[in-house]
């Protein structure tokens, strides 16, 4: 049996070291978080299919107030971190992070069809998903671990360090920066260039993941495993601003082209008569 000595949070919240088996598989364990116990109906269907795909598995729905429990009991270090986040969707992200690192298993975004089983990546020590807005990005509305694996661990680590990321930059830049998505990318990225690649991964490629699916798409079909209904609850105005931005670019450099040449004729005309 193949053993790595991991470091792991104890009960009193200081870190010591656990033994962990690298040949345990990924806990049938399907963890998904909302506020209450009451989905919103236009999710419920994605709940479902999740529900019908892989029925053999446990199912949990956490809470807010469950979520909060988990942590404080299991965490205790990084419970007032936890509890000082301005947004919800902070404490949903590193929430996950923790629940994957104590517990292990697969979360999923509520938001998100299942099409496949997830079965057959189980084999895996962790599983991660292309972003399916940049490229460049790992999202984290996909999670799948065994339980004590030292890149979560190095995942709760940083969330100390990167807690008032961007946070003069608006709700969005601060909850990307802080814990989300972009957060979690350049997580991984730091920890493979000074770990190397991590063993017994993989990476759901945007195709077998999200698909065309994307905040630029109003429709889509999917990937071969998920696809996504509307989601972005989290989302303010700022967040609608810049993915407009994002999703309509050409647009954009278009009309400040027009703006910019527009301003120059005038100018130089300015000047013309100025000479006479």
């Amino acid at each position: 049996m193949d053993i790595a000595k991991i470091s792991s949070c104890s009960q009193d919240g200081n870190l010591k070291y656990r033994v962990y088996d690298k040949a345990r598989m990924i806990p049938p364990i399907f963890h998904q978080t909302w506020k209450s116990s009451e989905i919103p109906e236009e999710w419920q269907v994605a709940y479902d299919s999740c529900q019908k795909v892989m029925s053999s598995y446990t199912r949990r729905l956490w809470t807010d107030s469950e979520m909060e429990s988990f942590v404080k009991r299991n965490f205790p270090d990084m419970y007032d971190l936890y509890m000082s986040y301005p947004h919800h969707i902070q404490r949903c992200d590193s929430f996950r992070y923790m629940l994957m690192y104590h517990t292990g298993g697969i979360y999923l975004d509520l938001d998100t069809v299942c099409r496949q089983s997830v079965e057959a990546l189980r084999s895996f020590d962790v599983v991660f998903a292309k972003s399916p807005n940049v490229n460049k990005y790992v999202t984290n509305s996909l999670l799948m671990s065994v339980p004590g694996h030292p890149f979560f661990k190095y995942v709760i680590e940083k969330l100390k360090e990167n807690k008032d990321k961007y946070s003069l930059f608006g709700k969005h830049f601060h909850v990307m920066n802080s814990t989300g998505p972009v957060f979690f990318t350049r997580v991984y990225d730091a920890y493979t260039k000074q770990y190397g690649p991590i063993p017994n991964s993989y990476m759901l490629s945007k195709e077998e993941f999200s698909g065309d699916c994307s905040v630029c798409a109003d429709t889509c079909t999917g990937g071969k495993m998920f696809t996504h209904v509307t989601g972005r609850s989290w989302n303010s105005w700022d967040s609608k601003v810049l993915n407009a931005l994002m999703c309509h670019w050409k647009l954009v450099l278009t009309l400040l082209i027009i703006l910019t040449v527009s301003l120059y004729v005038v100018y130089k005309r300015k000047t013309r008569l100025r000479m006479y």
